[in-house]
């Protein structure tokens, strides 16, 4: 309430955003949300322009914090209808629709002014979300990957329109701190090469965008990698063999001293063939099955490597050790890491890589792990695909650093189009309880689970806390592109009356009052029960209206004059059994004269315990719904609502609901 909330400093005015700049499509409306706020004086006006042609919709501007018995509006010119201290305000707004804004950024101004002329002025800007050629591609932080998927084939694109199936591609992510690649193989397929050809001979390779080649420590292979990245603008070539003990046992029966000399020589001839070309060339080697090779060994040819390359600030190279088949603990694995971090040459110069697998289902804990055990880089893959369990899920990965406040610097808000398509160019299915995005992730069918984030979103608009602490919400499902309706308040026969509640606020901005919810919440539990089915918001609305306003009813009101005499005096005109009675009473109110006259006819108690209204809509053709509760004469409680323009007709409306249901159940 306005009244009760106290703002913090002489004017404030809070955008509530996670995201700055907002992301937005062409043509889109964005909700923006603000708070806006004064400890001296009263808000008088709002005004929001734009220079770029972002469009406020003044007639829907929506408020949270303001008392239900004191409507709160704006007028066409921004003016609040009357005197606010604090208030949470929804602010449509239509972007440009005009497809060439995408990638750009666009302003607006927002301006709040109180009562003795002292204004604060904002300024948000929005992000038009960048897509190329109109096919949807995967934009991180403003930067865009090289290969894009068409929405309607099941194929991928290069920034050059060639196009294969992905089943012909091995494509995997490759995020660190600085860049973002996609990889590619060129050496094990002609399609591979000829993507990579393309790419680099049609010039279309983005400026920000690094593409990263990899090839085993074979000489012809090397040669081959580098014919497939001759004239790229930056290319990381990365080279790797195979270490471990097993290997070098049973598959190359080769000593450690042949095996380091494997490494070297391929170190040797990357070095020598990317001075001949003279391009822009970062090299990575990788201890292929780092987990079965000896530590000291490990460091011994990495660090022979690395001597060979002898990296500087501005061409560091990447030591990455991949976590083959999971052979260590995780935090056996992260203590590798750090002996590895601590002892390898040149180190202010190295970019320690992990490549964690998922053999043990713990691919996520290596690489968290693992990160904190020095690794400066991660490799990955969306929603862990990769070959037998999987690789590293990078999705979850980069969402549990977003969940402990660290920024990964990946965009996934709009995680249900990114599901989407992978599972449509993949064929594989995302497991309905994968972290972060899978169908159930926030889902709350439990009761007290329902009341608990009920109250906790509540808190927030009340509060506006600086952090995210909604219970059983890890993170706000709004930044991963889900919705609360329909992902995170599920209703069945578990669920409790807060969350029944909380649905119809949420949807249909109806305040159910306590003392309602349980009579309503076990109407819902009920249905649902019976037809073995969680419930759709329209699907609890529609049960509300059938229970408390939809039914064949005992009588009608259909008129009622009230005069002023001694408190109030009322004529009531009831409808039964084909007849049509005048019955006069009085009361200390319209609503109590009604209900005696109600009594009087009936011979049956009709006691108001329980009322409350509010405004449905804001406006001038807004609507007013009243909640009754009544006790009737076996001591039972029954509750009714009415909806009208008038909210004295809203009330009558509520109090014959409630009466009806007291004489028909």
């Amino acid at each position: 309430m306005d009244d009760v909330l106290e703002s913090n400093g002489e004017l404030n005015l809070t955008v509530i955003e996670t995201n700055n700049p907002i992301k937005a499509e062409p043509g889109e409306t964005v909700v923006f949300q603000f708070v806006a706020s004064t400890s001296k004086g009263e808000l008088s006006r709002i005004e929001i322009t734009s220079e770029d042609g972002i469009r406020p919709i003044v007639e829907d501007v929506t408020f949270a914090m303001v008392d239900e018995d004191k409507a709160l509006s704006l007028d066409s010119e921004g003016y609040f209808s009357r005197e606010i201290s604090t208030v949470l305000v929804k602010y449509p707004l239509i972007m440009p629709d005009d497809e060439s804004l995408r990638g750009k950024s666009l302003g607006i101004k927002l301006k709040v002014t109180r009562n003795d002329g002292t204004t604060k002025v904002l300024d948000q800007k929005f992000e038009m979300i960048r897509y190329i050629n109109n096919r949807h591609g995967i934009t991180m932080t403003g930067k865009n990957v090289a290969w894009l998927y068409n929405p309607t084939e099941d194929v991928v694109y290069d920034m050059a329109d060639y196009k294969a199936h992905l089943s012909e591609i091995d494509v995997i992510l490759y995020v660190d701190n600085d860049s973002k690649y996609y990889c590619l193989n060129p050496a094990a397929s002609e399609t591979e090469y000829e993507l990579c050809r393309t790419l680099i001979e049609k010039n279309m390779i983005p400026d920000d965008v690094t593409i990263q080649v990899l090839t085993q420590a074979r000489p012809h292979i090397i040669k081959k990698t580098f014919e497939a990245v001759k004239g790229a603008p930056r290319a990381i070539v990365h080279v790797y063999n195979s270490t471990s003990l097993a290997q070098r046992e049973q598959v190359f029966r080769k000593s450690k001293e042949e095996i380091k000399q494997i490494a070297i020589e391929g170190a040797k001839l990357l070095k020598e063939l990317a001075e001949a070309d003279g391009g822009n060339f970062l090299f990575e080697y990788s201890p292929e099955s780092f987990t079965g090779t000896e530590p000291e060994y490990a460091l011994e040819v990495c660090n022979a490597v690395i001597d060979i390359w002898q990296p500087t600030p501005d061409k560091k190279c990447i030591i990455n050790l991949p976590a083959t088949v999971e052979m260590s603990l995780p935090h056996v694995f992260a203590s590798q890491v750090e002996y590895m971090s601590k002892n390898l040459h040149n180190r202010e110069n190295v970019v320690v890589s992990l490549h964690p697998h998922n053999d043990r289902g713990t691919g996520v804990a290596d690489a968290e792990l693992g990160m904190l055990a020095g690794a400066d880089r991660i490799e990955g893959t969306l929603f862990g695909n990769g070959e037998r369990t999987g690789n590293v899920d990078i999705v979850n990965l980069a969402m549990n650093m977003y969940a402990q406040g660290v920024d990964p610097e990946l965009d996934f808000s709009n995680m249900p189009e990114l599901a989407e398509m992978f599972e449509r160019l993949t064929q594989m299915k995302i497991d309905d309880r994968h972290p972060y995005c899978g169908k159930l992730v926030f889902a709350a069918f439990s009761g007290s689970h329902q009341d608990a984030i009920s109250k906790g979103m509540h808190y927030r608009i009340e509060q506006d806390p600086s952090k995210w602490t909604v219970p059983y919400l890890p993170i706000n499902p709004e930044d991963v592109g889900r919705t609360y309706d329909s992902d995170v308040i599920r209703i069945n026969s578990q669920s409790g009356k807060g969350g029944v509640a909380y649905v119809l606020e949420h949807n249909y901005g109806m305040i159910i009052p306590k003392a309602m919810r349980e009579d309503l919440g076990y109407a819902v539990k009920d249905v649902s029960d019976v037809n073995h089915k969680e419930l759709a918001a329209d699907e609890v609305l529609e049960i509300f209206e059938r229970r408390y306003k939809k039914f064949t009813p005992v009588f009608k009101i259909s008129e009622v004059h009230f005069k002023q005499i001694d408190g109030i005096q009322t004529e009531v005109t009831i409808e039964a059994d084909g007849k049509t009675t005048v019955v006069e009473a009085g009361g200390n109110g319209r609503l109590d004269a009604v209900s005696n006259a109600l009594s009087k006819h009936f011979g049956k108690p009709c006691d108001v315990i329980c009322y409350e209204e509010h405004s449905l809509k804001q406006g001038s053709d807004s609507s007013a719904i009243a909640y009754v509760g009544i006790k009737g004469d076996d001591g039972k409680e029954y509750f009714g609502i009415g909806i009208d323009h008038d909210i004295i007709r809203a009330s009558i409306d509520a109090v014959e609901s409630a009466m009806n249901r007291s004489m028909t159940e």
